[in-house]
């Protein structure tokens, strides 16, 4: 299991931090496939959400499937994790942890946006492996 960290901001903060929530959630999630975090700003992910999502907006993560051996790859918007952060009165490694996450139950298949019963599956999980990574939190639902 390989997690490879890329930054296409300015900063490179938290990499170990990032890191180690991706191996520690794939590890509690038994997933034996390797995993790409990207790290970008707002332009660059409001890019990418209208090329595939036809979304004309930044958004805080984006995840999509990889093949082979590669799970797939987050993309992490480190200015909507800091602002999301202070919103939900977290810190900016809580909310960096419920993004990346979030983001792998994406790509085991998991989507809050089919109903429900499918959200709350998802976001109960979600929850369930945010407990190791924080010591409070406040559901985003």
């Amino acid at each position: 299991m390989v997690v490879d960290v890329t930054y296409l901001t300015k900063k490179k903060l938290l990499h170990t931090w990032i890191k180690n929530v991706a191996l520690e959630t794939t590890k509690s999630l038994k997933i034996k496939k390797s995993l790409s975090l990207v790290v970008v700003g707002q332009a660059k992910i409001k890019k990418i959400n209208f090329l595939y999502r036809q979304k004309n907006k930044p958004t805080d993560v984006l995840s999509f499937e990889g093949e082979g051996e590669l799970l797939g790859e987050i993309f992490l918007c480190w200015p909507i994790a800091k602002k999301q952060a202070k919103q939900y009165s977290l810190t900016l490694k809580e909310e960096l942890a419920r993004l990346i996450i979030h983001g792998i139950l994406h790509l085991l298949g998991y989507d809050h946006e089919k109903g429900e019963q499918e959200s709350k599956k998802m976001f109960d999980l979600q929850d369930k492996l945010l407990g190791r990574f924080t010591k409070k939190y406040v559901s985003t639902t």
